[in-house]
């Protein structure tokens, strides 16, 4: 996304988006067992309304939903693909 320096209303909108929490507060609690129950925004059809694991495990569900950061420009040379226009015939 790209955003002019002038345009100060988008820009706010762009500093609110990513600095928004993965998930609201109030949907994530640690319980007497020292377990996160996370509340689900809708019911599931089996009438599920909260999910309980171990923070280990909420740790490793939250960074799965993270995307792998791109690594453009770090293909080592022999391997950068050769554009159509410019093989020899």
């Amino acid at each position: 996304m790209r955003v002019e320096a002038h345009d100060r209303k988008r820009l706010e909108q762009l500093c609110r988006y990513i600095t928004r929490p993965a998930l609201s507060d109030q949907r994530v609690q640690i319980n007497a067992a020292g377990q996160v129950e996370l509340k689900l925004k809708t019911p599931w059809r089996d009438g599920t309304t909260h999910l309980v694991m171990s923070p280990l495990e909420f740790m490793q569900r939250l960074a799965a939903l993270v995307p792998r950061p791109s690594l453009k420009g770090t293909t080592p040379p022999s391997k950068t693909p050769i554009p159509f226009f410019c093989k020899s015939a």
